[in-house]
């Protein structure tokens, strides 16, 4: 799960365990660790199954677009 995107930061804290939750299992970040900024290369190498965009305080609309653009960049690792 990416809480931002540029810079992208992964999901820390509680995140985590709500993924597992779900039945998945957090590609980069443990239970209880703190947000990380991380970078595009480090997201493609943990070679995640899925990517969620959940940007910390914005609506759906938001999360949507801010997705779409991210995946229309040339060379997007989350394209790929």
């Amino acid at each position: 799960l990416l809480e931002w995107l540029d810079p992208p930061f992964d999901g820390g804290h509680w995140v985590p365990d709500q993924i597992e939750a779900a039945g998945c299992r957090a590609a980069l970040n443990a239970s209880g660790e703190v947000s990380k900024r991380r970078t595009w290369e480090e997201i493609a190498r943990a070679d995640p199954d899925i990517i969620v965009v959940a940007c910390c305080g914005f609506d759906l609309e938001r999360n949507l677009r801010d997705a779409q653009e991210a995946l229309a960049r040339p060379g997007s690792p989350l394209a790929a």
